[in-house]
């Protein structure tokens, strides 16, 4: 999609999906450690769960925040 777009990836749009990636690719790390100390014996602590929906949550607001852009023509 950065290929492809003619517009740079510094904007608004680019700084919220970079740093919703690095959400998810944390959350991913985190979870997966969990489950390999663990084995998924014990329940999910809550502060990983509560990072998680922020994570998830800061997705979609990059998500939404490029379909935005596209209707408004920023």
């Amino acid at each position: 999609m950065i290929i492809g777009s003619p517009n740079s990836p510094f904007t608004i749009h680019g700084f919220l999906g970079y740093s919703a990636l690095a959400g998810m690719l944390i959350d991913t790390i985190l979870a997966w450690r969990f489950f390999l100390r663990t084995n998924w014996l014990i329940h999910v602590p809550n502060s990983l769960h509560n990072y998680s929906r922020i994570a998830y949550s800061w997705w979609v607001v990059a998500f939404i925040s490029g379909g935005l852009m596209v209707m408004l023509k920023v």
